[in-house]
């Protein structure tokens, strides 16, 4: 019968793409294009309703058949993708909806003939099968869903962007900073030879990266990794590696140095960060210098206008306060709810000092220089140092020691796959005239 050749190949061309990784886009088509054979020569049978009920019974099997293999089919090219992963899969984009909905009425009008009464007659026993409610359909090709799983963004953490990084081979690493300048003075001509006095000697001290190592363990079992509709491993595998990214991200900003990364306000000290810069009394290689505001818990005294210009004449004051040789690449950072409070400053005009920047570089421009927005920032809260200036790639350096560590373990725990990873990194402060911090005056 014409009618079941055309069914055996469409049978056995689903089969065939079925049991493939990855379905090509005209390998589907093709399929299609037999299924809309079939329906075709369906539609002629139904019109003719000739079969005997031996017939009709081998329809109704073979059909089972194909329903089962493009179950296969339909989950396979359902598989979802990761946000920002390009795969071999989505390469070979398919019309999934269009092609699954065509293949899936196929099957539902091939099932719905019933074999009535003794005389041979094929008729079609109306809404024995339903594509909308199980109970009644039970057609087995997967829906289409979101081939994407959703992803929450998490906080912003821009750090690693505008600071120093640098690789090392070795844990014992360490560079030499000059803790002391050499002095000069001015003597007189002709004048009776003194006693030498010793000038100022250049005093130079080591330092060292601060490294520690953050880790990541869990497991998936065999069942979810079998699951055909969703990559369970791989999005487990890539969560993990955001997660591990978001830890070292902050621990940029507030590391205590104990078995993690120092922080690079860890680097700003009541005592040390009021210093000068050189001579007798300059603060340690260890610490960057800070400006403290005047009024307690803000940025500045005053309302309206005056709070504004108030908070603007510290704020240049602070670009002024770095020498001239780091501002040629410094920006400010804070986090978004500083930005919020910055971005409402008018001049007496009414035009806006924070402006936002087009470019790709930045955030924004504040007194001319980029902004760089890092929600791991301080809020404007007393003692807190919400906003930094400078130029932060020689003022501070992430480290990184060596790459990911990974490790998967399928034997230890029958029926699970253990998952392990590890990275070993670190931080260093740099050069510490680069960077100053504006801290809100405490209690």
């Amino acid at each position: 019968m014409e009618f079941e050749t055309q069914l055996n190949e469409l049978l056995e061309g689903v089969k065939a793409i079925s049991e493939k990784e990855s379905v090509h886009a005209d390998e589907v088509k093709e399929i299609k294009e037999k299924a809309e054979t079939f329906e075709a020569s369906f539609k002629e049978l139904k019109e003719k309703s000739e079969q005997s009920e031996s017939q009709v019974i081998e329809l109704k099997e073979a059909v089972a058949e194909l329903e089962d293999s493009i179950e296969t089919l339909s989950a396979k090219s359902n598989r979802p993708q990761l946000f920002g992963k390009e795969s071999e899969m989505e390469a070979k984009e398919i019309n999934v909806k269009e092609t699954n909905q065509f293949l899936k009425e196929t099957i539902i009008n091939a099932k719905s003939f019933e074999y009535e009464g003794a005389e041979g007659e094929l008729k079609v026993k109306a809404g024995n099968m339903n594509v909308t409610n199980d109970a009644e359909g039970k057609v087995a090709i997967v829906e289409d869903m979101e081939r994407q799983i959703l992803k929450r963004l998490l906080d912003d953490y821009a750090i690693l962007n505008v600071v120093g990084s640098r690789t090392l081979s070795s844990p014992e690493f360490k560079r030499l900073v000059d803790a002391q300048r050499a002095g000069a003075r001015w003597v007189g001509e002709n004048t009776a030879a003194a006693a030498p006095q010793f000038t100022q000697t250049p005093t130079l001290q080591f330092i060292r990266p601060v490294l520690g190592k953050v880790q990541a363990y869990s497991f998936i079992t065999d069942e979810a990794q079998e699951d055909p509709a969703v990559d369970l491993k791989s999005y487990m595998v890539t969560d993990i590696a955001d997660q591990m990214g978001r830890a070292i991200s902050e621990s940029l900003w507030r590391g205590d140095g104990a078995n993690k990364p120092k922080g690079i306000l860890e680097h700003f000290d009541d005592v040390e960060s009021v210093k000068p810069d050189e001579g007798a009394g300059a603060r340690s290689v260890e610490h960057f210098a800070h400006r403290v505001t005047s009024t307690q818990g803000k940025l500045a005294s005053g309302t309206g206008s005056t709070l504004s210009q108030n908070i603007i004449d510290f704020l240049i004051d602070t670009v002024y306060a770095l020498k001239t040789g780091y501002r040629a690449n410094a920006r400010w950072m804070f986090n978004r709810k500083t930005f919020a409070e910055l971005a409402k400053l008018k001049d007496a005009e009414g035009r806006y000092y924070l402006t936002k920047d087009v470019s790709e570089g930045s955030d924004g421009t504040l007194l001319g220089f980029p902004v760089t927005i890092d929600d791991y920032a301080d809020d404007i809260e007393a003692g807190k140092y919400p906003i930094l200036f400078g130029d932060f790639k020689r003022g501070y350096e992430f480290i990184n020691y060596r790459g990911m560590k990974t490790l998967q373990d399928n034997v230890t725990a029958p029926g699970v796959t253990k998952v392990y990873f590890d990275r070993r990194v670190g931080s260093m402060i740099g050069d510490n005239k680069a960077v100053i911090g504006i801290k809100v005056k405490a209690a």
